[in-house]
């Protein structure tokens, strides 16, 4: 997408994603469930540093491809912050437009606080927005 949607869009937005896009991203969910680790290390020298691994890569370039990065003010929106920074925010039954902006949370805080999204994998709540999507969007997704 060459710019962000924005909330008013979303809702017509999410219903004209094609269902191949969807099925694409929601294969991502058995990937997510038998990865051992999201991030790989690289050597350079003495030193190491760490990289988002390449299924964290690949969803990152599938939610910005199907503008599932909302353009909101998201930094003020105290109740979605306070859910991500919530371990016992259960995310599969909230409703998509909800998900979508608890996505947008994650993956643009993690252009400010590097590790946000792998920890955001490692907790399970990147499976858990999926999931929820996939309730609303992966029914008969042939």
């Amino acid at each position: 997408m060459d710019k962000f949607v924005t909330l008013e869009e979303l809702p017509k937005h999410l219903h004209s994603i094609p269902r191949k896009s969807w099925k694409r991203l929601f294969t991502l969910i058995t990937e997510i469930c038998s990865a051992s680790t999201f991030v790989e290390l690289k050597d350079i020298g003495r030193s190491s540093y760490y990289l988002n691994s390449d299924l964290v890569d690949r969803f990152l370039k599938m939610v910005y491809e199907m503008g599932l990065i909302v353009d909101f003010p998201w930094m003020q929106w105290e109740e979605g912050i306070d859910l991500v920074q919530n371990k016992e925010t259960v995310y599969q039954n909230f409703q998509p437009l909800m998900l979508v902006k608890l996505l947008t949370i994650i993956v643009r805080a993690d252009r400010f606080y590097d590790g946000t999204l792998v920890e955001a994998f490692e907790s399970g709540k990147i499976l858990q927005i999926l999931q929820g999507l996939e309730k609303h969007y992966g029914v008969d997704i042939k």
